[in-house]
C-alpha cells in the first residue's frame, strides 16, 4: 500500500498536541499518528524551550516569519539524533534558513546518509536547507551533490542555490543538468528563472 504523503501545513497540524489532537482529528489511526509524534519530539521541544521559545512542535518554525536563527544550534544538534522521519523533515525544513550554513557539514553528511531517493521526507528537508543555506563559497560542493544520481529526486531541491548563485559555472551545471532525465525539466525551469530575473534588475 502506497503510504500517504502529507503537506507541510498538514504535518505542522497532525504533530501538535492537546485540543487539535483530541478533538479535530477524528480518524483514529491519524490521532494515535500525531500523539506519538509529540511525544518522539518532546527531548527536541525540550531544549528548544530552554532557550527561551516555547513551540507545540518543531513544524511551528517551517515557513514562520518571525526570526529564530538562534535555534540553529539546537536544530543541527537534533537532526544528527535518530527522530521518526515527520519528525526528521520538520527539523530539516526549520534549519531551511541561511544561517543554517554554519552547520554545512552536518547538512551535507545527513543528505548523503539518507538512502531515500524520492523526493519526500526528511531527506527532501535536508536538501531545501542545503540550498537555503548556500552561498558561493560552497557551490562546488552544492555540484557535487547535484551530480551524485544515487540522491534521486532529492536534488531538485539543491537547484534553488543555482538559481541565487552569481558563480560562473552555475548556468554551466544547470545546462549539463539538462540531459539528466531525472533532473532536465527542473534545470530548465531555473534556467529561466535565472534569465527572467537577470532582465528585471
Amino acid at each position: 500500500m502506497t503510504r500517504r504523503r502529507f503537506t507541510a501545513d498538514e504535518l505542522r497540524r497532525l504533530v501538535r498536541s492537546g485540543k487539535f489532537v483530541e478533538e479535530e482529528i477524528a480518524n483514529p489511526k491519524l490521532r494515535q499518528f500525531a500523539a506519538e509524534m509529540h511525544e518522539a519530539e518532546q527531548p527536541l521541544l525540550e531544549d528548544i524551550r530552554s532557550s527561551g521559545k516555547d513551540l507545540h512542535s518543531v513544524w511551528d518554525l517551517v515557513g514562520t516569519q518571525e526570526p529564530y536563527h538562534t535555534l540553529v544550534p539546537i536544530l543541527l544538534k537534533h537532526l544528527q539524533r535518530p527522530y521518526p522521519d515527520r519528525i526528521k523533515e520538520g527539523i530539516a525544513r526549520a534549519l531551511a534558513i541561511p544561517e543554517a550554513i554554519v552547520g554545512w557539514k552536518v547538512l551535507v553528511d545527513a543528505f548523503r546518509a539518507d538512502p531515500d531517493r524520492e523526493g519526500m521526507g526528511a531527506k527532501a528537508g535536508v536538501a531545501l536547507a542545503l540550498a537555503a543555506a548556500a552561498n558561493d563559497s560552497v557551490m562546488p560542493e552544492i555540484v557535487q551533490l547535484l551530480r551524485e544520481r544515487e540522491h534521486g529526486q532529492n536534488r531538485a531541491f539543491l537547484l534553488n542555490a543555482l538559481r541565487r548563485s552569481n558563480d560562473p559555472q552555475a548556468i554551466k551545471v544547470l545546462m549539463e543538468l539538462g540531459s539528466d532525465e531525472q533532473l532536465a525539466r527542473d534545470a530548465q525551469k531555473v534556467l529561466r528563472q535565472r534569465a527572467k530575473s537577470r532582465k528585471l534588475r
